[in-house]
This record gives structure tokens, C-alpha cells and sequence, in this order.
């Protein structure tokens, strides 16, 4: 398949400036908070998360989460507060978590065309260690995420694998950006399973 990588190459600088080693003074919440606004903007996502997930639990569920919402944005991208109001919309995306290995895209044409969210969805498994992997998500971007090379994704894998590695997150953090649907109900009813 060939592509036209013109529209990427914003995103190809973005992932070649990322460093790979750190300042010991770097926070890496704020950093990949930082890296995590840039990517779902120059993806054109209307949501992105990175999800630290401990493979060993019985009960699968995110020890740290950072997410952005493009659509419901507050003042700042970056906030300041932790909260968690509503469940967060990446727990969709907990039941393939342990067995995720590779970039997983889907893609539903009919989701889209009658604008329900969740119609395109890109899933990055990183391996961090034996027991804990990160998901990076993006999702809702018109048209699907087919026309993203592999390169540019395992470009941005290595570059987060290195600075997760360095700097891991701290555990039980839910650091978002008006994250949550508005009604509970909303989550419950729009969120099918994978």
C-alpha cells in the first residue's frame, strides 16, 4: 500500500525531537501528558489516552491514565488537578489489554457515518517490563488510521518505552482533560464491547 506522507510529516518531526534520555529533573507525568496533547492533535484524534497497565492483576484496570479530549477542552491542556468523576472511555479497551501485542486498528464505516463515537481506534502496546505494559490510544479520527505507517508507530513506541523506562509514572494517578461523557448513561449505552 502507498501512501501520501505529506500530511505525517508534522507528526514524523514531532516524534524525532522527543529525546530519549531525560533530565533526572524531568517530570514524566507532565512530559507524556505533553507528548499525548501533541500526537492526538497532529493525528487529528478527538481523543487519545496512555494507560499503565499491571499484567499480573487478576482484575485488570489501569494503575495510571492520562488522557485528552479534543472536544470537550478545558482552558488548559494540561491540568493540574487529579480527579476521577465518571469511569474513564480507555476501559473499553481493558479486555484486549493483557493479550495486545501488536498496533491494533478498527475501523467501523458505520459508526461514522451516523457520527457515534468509537468508529476509529489505533492501540499501541508498549512493553515496559515482564508484568506491566502501556496502551497508548487514539481514537476518532475521520477516516480511520490505516494511512499510519507502522514506522511512525514504532518510532513512537520506542521513544515512550524509553522515556516510561526512565521515568516510570507514579501508580493510581488519573491525570485528564474533561475526560468523562457527560451522563453516566451516556458511557454505559455508546461504549459496546470490543
Amino acid at each position: 500500500m502507498t501512501y501520501d506522507s505529506t500530511p505525517f510529516t508534522p507528526l514524523n518531526q514531532f516524534i524525532q525531537s522527543l529525546p530519549v534520555t531525560l533530565d533526572s529533573n524531568t517530570d514524566s507525568t507532565h512530559l507524556l501528558n505533553q507528548i499525548l496533547y501533541k500526537v492526538t492533535t497532529l493525528t487529528k484524534s478527538k481523543y487519545g489516552f496512555i494507560g499503565v497497565v499491571n499484567c499480573q492483576q487478576r482484575i485488570v484496570n489501569y494503575t495510571t491514565l492520562l488522557e485528552y479530549n479534543s472536544i470537550k477542552q478545558a482552558t488548559s491542556p494540561f491540568p493540574n488537578r487529579n480527579f476521577k468523576v465518571f469511569p474513564s472511555a480507555a476501559n473499553r479497551y481493558l479486555p484486549i489489554a493483557k493479550s495486545l501485542r501488536d498496533i491494533h486498528l478498527l475501523f467501523d464505516e458505520k459508526r461514522e457515518k451516523n457520527g457515534l463515537p468509537w468508529f476509529s481506534t489505533l492501540l499501541l502496546p508498549l512493553q515496559i517490563t515482564g508484568n506491566t505494559k502501556v496502551i497508548v490510544g487514539l481514537c476518532d479520527r475521520k477516516g480511520g488510521y490505516n494511512l499510519f505507517s507502522k514506522d511512525q508507530m514504532s518510532s513512537l513506541s520506542f521513544k515512550l518505552s524509553e522515556i516510561i523506562r526512565q521515568y516510570p509514572l507514579k501508580n493510581n494517578i488519573s491525570v485528564s482533560n474533561q475526560n468523562s461523557p457527560t451522563n453516566i448513561l451516556d458511557f454505559c449505552f455508546s461504549t459496546p464491547t470490543l
